[in-house]
Order: C-alpha cells, then structure tokens, then sequence
C-alpha cells in the first residue's frame, strides 16, 4: 500500500489535483490542506 501523494499540475482551465496511492481517513488532512490551498490562491485572469 502507498501513501496518498497529492501534486498540483497546469491544466488547460486552471490547475488540476493529481491524486495518486491510496488514500483512507488517515489522509484527510493531507487531500484538505491541498484542497484549501487551491480554493484560497488568487484567482488567475486571462
């Protein structure tokens, strides 16, 4: 079993969460820590 790694990637409309292993409840705060910090960065115009 390998632990939940969480990366951010350029997608065509903005970034994308790259999930990969195996997550469970141990990894919660690890995917919501990744999850906050993508809802509170600055918005991006184009």
């Amino acid at each position: 079993m390998s632990a939940l790694e969480v990366s951010v990637a350029a997608g065509p409309s903005g970034p994308v969460l790259v999930l990969d292993g195996e997550a469970d409840v141990t990894s919660t705060r690890r995917l919501d820590e990744a999850l906050a910090a993508q809802l509170s960065a600055p918005a991006v115009s184009r």
